[in-house]
């Protein structure tokens, strides 16, 4: 039997408009008739109000309702249909004000706190996330709050339970909202200003691999998937049309090599972990990876002998690619910060119960003590991780590698970590029961 194909967030949102929002202003009615009271603001000042009045009125009586929980989906409605209205018809002046003066961000971020995290029963994720997207596109709403916003929106989300623990009826609105995810997370990307995309892309990578570290093996992949999207991004950005023209200069949009991101080495490290792994995870890493790749060689300087070798590793080969090749490939195009982040990543998966296949880190060092010179260049940064994780390796494998590790560096760098472990003897029994 054919399946019929998912619509899009705004198709399935107009889909049920017409067939339960139809009657908003009848909605809207109700409600002010019965709990809900405008909070005493003139809102006739917005260029929206005269197409959106309902919208409008109902936001206003909303953040002073104490029964919020009751009002909660017409809430969401309205923000989105708010939005909507005032991006089409190009009536956007005044909304970042009045959606700072009514809390909007701070109430969708409190609706979703409070939704349970151990069954998905309501559309109040989906609604949140197309509602999101859309207040992303008006300049200012969310300056100095996305990183706190998606916070919310990945802990609702990705520590749902599995599929398979979800009811039937559950599951297709759980792929639905994870789609919106996916495509508010493009389109909050695409419309940050020029000036800021390093720092915003940052803080989003940031969130996400803190989960890379759930023992939940689904958060894991969930985690890792929406990486895979802001990498696919990140790898197609110079093409791509900003969402927005706020914040972008007469150059068009921002250059690859314009964008820095200092989580770059965590994320390798964290991929390459994920994608030599025998987690389903391993396959989304891969595509994440390829991403990168073709980032890195669109933005980092590189000269004519290295071309063939990146081209390759951009390409399907990175598929064929050893651990310790893709991990030597890799470290090519990085920094020296972001090198040393992809050791610090192989030390703590020693340790890491989200890392079931140790014989990866362990490869990915062995990599590493073949070419100190290259990759040791932050013994300091080094001599710490390793006490804070030597004692909580459980295998004896592991610890063996990384008290290796530790006596190269002692022998080739014997000044740096004699005075990394002075250092750390003043601070007192930091690393010790």
């Amino acid at each position: 039997m054919e399946k019929t194909p998912l619509a899009t967030p705004r198709e399935a949102w107009e889909e049920d408009s017409s067939s339960q929002g139809s009657n908003f202003s009848q909605i809207v009615s109700f409600y002010d008739t019965t709990t809900m009271q405008p909070l005493q603001l003139d809102a006739s000042w917005l260029p929206v109000y005269k197409e959106s009045e309902d919208a409008v009125d109902f936001i206003l009586a909303f953040v002073s309702s104490l029964d919020k929980d009751t009002h909660k989906f017409t809430f969401l409605k309205s923000t989105y249909v708010m939005c909507k209205t005032a991006l089409k018809h190009g009536l956007t002046q005044g909304l970042d004000l009045f959606c700072e003066t009514c809390k909007v961000v701070e109430n969708i971020k409190d609706l979703l706190e409070k939704e349970p995290r151990d069954w998905l029963s309501s559309q109040i994720r989906y609604l949140a996330m197309i509602t999101i997207e859309e207040l992303s596109l008006v300049e200012n709403v969310l300056e100095g709050k996305t990183k706190s916003l998606l916070s919310s929106c990945f802990s609702s989300v990705l520590l749902l339970p599995s599929e398979r623990e979800m009811p039937h009826q559950s599951t297709s609105l759980y792929i639905k909202t994870l789609k919106a995810m996916d495509t508010m997370l493009r389109t909050v990307v695409l419309s940050f200003p020029a000036s800021s995309v390093s720092k915003e892309l940052q803080d989003i990578f940031e969130l996400l691999l803190d989960y890379t570290r759930s023992e939940r093996e689904v958060v894991r992949e969930r985690a890792v998937g929406r990486i895979c999207v802001l990498t696919s991004l990140l790898s197609s950005y110079s093409t791509l049309k900003p969402s927005v023209n706020f914040g972008r200069d007469s150059s068009g949009p921002v250059c690859p090599e314009d964008i820095s991101v200092p989580a770059m080495g965590r994320l390798v490290g964290r991929l390459i972990l994920f994608r030599y792994s025998k987690e389903q995870t391993r396959y989304t890493a891969f595509h994440a990876l390829s991403s990168l790749a073709e980032f890195l060689y669109k933005s980092r300087p590189r000269d004519g002998s290295d071309e063939f070798c990146w081209e390759a590793v951009s390409t399907s080969s990175l598929c064929y690619l050893s651990i310790a090749e893709c991990t030597q490939t890799f470290g090519k195009y990085l920094h020296s910060s972001e090198r040393t982040d992809v050791i610090l990543e192989a030390v703590k998966a020693m340790r890491d119960a989200s890392i079931l296949d140790k014989e990866v880190p362990s490869s990915m060092l062995d990599v590493v003590m073949k070419d100190p010179d290259f990759w040791l260049t932050d013994v300091p940064k080094i001599v710490n991780c390793i006490l804070e994780n030597l004692l909580c390796i459980t295998t004896e494998s592991g610890r063996l590698k990384v008290q290796s590790l530790f006596l190269l560096m002692a022998s080739e760098y014997s000044s740096a970590v004699i005075i990394s472990l002075c250092k750390i003897a003043l601070q007192g029994d930091r690393y010790w029961p």
